[in-house]
């Protein structure tokens, strides 16, 4: 029972046309589905004897599409995380909202229920996709040539955080002031300095984190045995952690009329923070990431690992 690789893309569309009931049970199917099917293979491959790099050699021109189709559905699934995630962020000692983030979700409930969770959900399902797909490819045709050192995989995440950031910046600064309530003019939005506000602070997370994520789930997978979930999830940990304190940066960058800040400069934003909050404030909302990003890698990589085998 295979997927088709463009039912995913049919249920990024549905919700970007706002039909989200029927996206997220598209979603929920699409990634029961891969599990079962993994667990499937895995099952069958137990109880033979065969060489696991010739029976399941990737498909080299499957990469993009797999990372597209991936991306999605692990930012879908963990998505309401995000949200949370962003409104601990933006909190300041003199607009403060929330006690913690469990607060947070009972609030955010109460004012709308699960669509409270959802919003800003459409911009992230296009422009996590292309992302998410952007990465992977650059990770894989950097790795392919010599897959089996770990300085390759160093250099190939260090490749495809830096070609992300691109992507990242403009829909993360549509996706954090709709989660947060902001209205945003779109026209200002075709200014290229305004779409790409944060990007200084984008590469500041987004390559570090590739470089540190990895090359650890290159090691838990091919030397520890571990499969993509379990890899991907536990290598997500410590990366997302580790670049926190760029994040609320980024957050705070591309929220700033909402902060009523003087300056978007990833300098003069980071020594503000730092004067008005102290240095506990650059970890706002780490929790809350690194429970938003392991699972989220760790279905977007056994999604691509599993997509990535198929001739399309």
């Amino acid at each position: 029972m295979d997927i088709p690789i463009r039912t995913p893309l049919v249920a990024i569309y549905i919700c970007f046309i706002k039909e989200e009931k029927i996206a997220i049970n598209l979603f929920k199917n699409i990634a029961c589905d891969i599990l079962m099917q993994y667990l499937m293979i895995k099952s069958f491959n137990s109880n033979i004897n065969y060489q696991p790099n010739e029976l399941n050699k990737p498909n080299p021109n499957n990469s993009f599409l797999s990372g597209l189709v991936a991306g999605a559905i692990g930012a879908f699934v963990v998505y309401p995380i995000d949200v949370v995630k962003t409104q601990m962020q933006n909190q300041t000692p003199n607009n403060k909202l929330y006690s913690n983030g469990f607060d947070c979700w009972r609030q955010l409930w109460r004012q709308g229920g699960i669509k409270s969770f959802y919003r800003g959900c459409a911009p992230q399902m296009i422009g996590v996709a292309p992302e998410k797909a952007i990465k992977l490819f650059a990770y894989t045709q950097i790795t392919k040539s010599n897959p089996n050192e770990l300085s390759t995989h160093v250099l190939g995440g260090l490749v495809a955080g830096t070609s992300q950031v691109m992507v990242t910046s403009p829909y993360e600064m549509i996706k954090i002031n709709l989660q947060m309530g902001n209205k945003i003019n779109y026209r200002e939005l075709l200014n290229i300095k305004k779409i790409y506000t944060g990007a200084s602070a984008c590469f500041l997370r987004d390559i570090p984190f590739s470089g540190i994520y990895f090359p650890l789930y290159w090691h838990l997978k091919e030397k520890e045995n571990l499969n993509p979930f379990v890899a991907g999830t536990i290598a997500g940990a410590p990366a997302a952690f580790a670049c926190t304190p760029a994040d609320v940066i980024k957050t705070r960058m591309q929220t700033l009329i909402k902060q009523n800040q003087t300056s978007s400069n990833l300098i003069n934003v980071t020594k503000s923070i730092y004067k008005n909050e102290g240095l506990s404030a650059f970890f706002k909302g780490g929790g809350w990431r690194v429970f938003r990003s392991s699972p989220q890698f760790g279905i977007t990589l056994l999604a691509f690992e599993y997509l990535k085998n198929f001739s399309i």
